[in-house]
């Protein structure tokens, strides 16, 4: 007979017993879940298809499609930037681009809170020495005294510490306690402050180059230790008496071929952009490849629409009216179509 329903005529009724409810997932547990697969976390880590398997092989993957420094150890800031790579690689969709950002900021935010309790715990282990050996020899009298004393004596101390009225609290622990605290917010946010600084400055020493794709040297193929030697090579046919020293120090390669290099310093940056170096380093390159500078997408709002945007003298013109370098803006374009305007 069915839960609910009276029995059918004519047919005696059989006892039956409904089937239990199912137990929703993780009833009864409060601890809270992620968003994941419906495999295990475990079988996830552990899967044998899968080519990377440890952290020594996800190094040699990085390695292998240039988004770490082989030889380099590997630092929370290292693996930032790889995600930050990863996220340009093709296919990506705009979800899993968001994600692997957010894993990037927070592997970040780790290694500076990270630096800041290494610090901090440095700190106050040598301020615990130095505060114990200053209050040794004072600690030592007070024992010495002690020893002399004989049993009335220290019967009457106990009697008087029960007799005496406890002194209130004072709030010397707290402002310790507190002026920590202080210090700590004030480090993490120094450490985050020193992280975009070298940010800026590893930009001010990095040149980005352009190879066209017949480039007779640097092919799609060729090998990072190749291209390395080749640049190499044409930097050292820039170095004078009386300028800079011309080091590489690192060499990245974009998936568009695009080539990062990263000099010694910002002067060396800054000799190598010179118009007549540029022109023989890029000779010395072998031609058909160009040097582009660091371009920055501003929005100008209220902006006369009688503007022709497509003359290159209007760009001059309004370098020349608001202090601008010569050649600062490289393009401009409207953020709506003209022909689509109402």
């Amino acid at each position: 007979m069915q839960p609910g329903r009276p029995p059918t005529a004519g047919r005696p009724s059989q006892p039956t017993s409904a089937k239990p409810a199912p137990t929703p997932p993780n009833e009864g547990s409060t601890r809270p879940v992620t968003r994941s697969s419906t495999l295990p976390l475990e079988d996830i880590i552990n899967s044998s298809d899968e080519q990377v398997k440890d952290a020594q092989s996800g190094r040699k993957f990085l390695d292998g499609i240039q988004y770490t420094i082989p030889g380099e150890p590997t630092t929370a800031e290292q693996v930032s930037q790889a995600l930050f790579y990863i996220t340009q690689m093709k296919g990506v969709t705009p979800t899993i681009r968001s994600a692997i950002r957010s894993a990037a900021y927070l592997v970040l935010e780790l290694s500076a809170s990270t630096a800041a309790h290494a610090i901090v715990k440095e700190v106050s282990s040598k301020l615990e020495q130095t505060v114990v050996a200053a209050i040794s020899p004072q600690i030592a009298k007070i024992l010495s005294v002690a020893d002399t004393l004989n049993d009335e004596a220290i019967d009457n101390l106990k009697v008087l510490a029960k007799t005496r009225p406890n002194l209130a609290p004072t709030p010397y622990r707290d402002a310790l306690v507190s002026q920590h605290n202080e210090v700590t917010a004030e480090t993490q946010a120094q450490l985050t402050m020193n992280i975009a600084r070298a940010h800026a400055a590893i930009k001010e020493r990095q040149i980005l180059l352009d190879p066209e794709r017949d480039h007779p040297l640097i092919k799609g193929n060729i090998l990072k230790e190749d291209l390395v030697k080749l640049i190499k090579q044409a930097l050292e046919t820039l170095e004078t008496n009386d300028g800079p020293k011309l080091q590489l120090k690192s060499l990245t390669r974009l998936q568009n071929q695009g080539i990062v290099i990263e000099l010694n310093s910002q002067e060396a940056t800054e000799w190598v952009r010179n118009p007549p170096n540029k022109f023989l380093f890029t000779e010395e390159l072998g031609g058909k490849i160009r040097i582009k500078d660091r371009q920055y997408h501003i929005v100008v709002p209220f902006f006369p629409v009688s503007t022709d945007l497509t003359d290159p003298t209007t760009l001059r013109e309004i370098e020349s009216e608001n202090d601008l370098p010569a050649n600062a803006i490289g393009n401009a374009k409207w953020v709506k179509d003209p022909t689509k305007r109402s």
